[in-house]
């Protein structure tokens, strides 16, 4: 019973790191893709001298799904987001130039 105790505990441990594993590859994925819309983004802004109103100035389709969502907040800042229903969210902020959320 002790050795089954053992190995309960230690398949419980290597499948949370697992998962874990998992969660931080598919954050970084997602990180990346965010990256590319942030360089046109700031491509858009240095040729027009203004920020697109939506993703449509870019010549991309609305986003559905998880994302990457685009939210032009003023004249000089935007917000790009993903949305994981109950999972949270992940959010890159133009003046901070930081990603945020509880995917990180």
């Amino acid at each position: 019973m002790r050795k089954f105790l053992k190995y309960s505990i230690l398949l419980l441990i290597v499948g949370f790191m697992l998962v874990k594993f998992l969660q931080h590859r598919e954050t970084n994925k997602y990180i990346d893709i965010g990256e590319g819309l942030i360089e046109e983004i700031e491509v858009y802004k240095s040729i027009n001298k203004k920020l697109p109103e939506t993703l449509g100035d870019l010549n991309r389709p609305e986003s559905t799904g998880n994302g990457p969502y685009y939210n032009k907040i003023d004249n000089n800042q935007y917000e790009i987001f993903f949305c994981f229903g109950f999972d949270g969210d992940l959010t890159y902020n133009s003046v901070t130039r930081k990603w945020s959320g509880t995917e990180l």
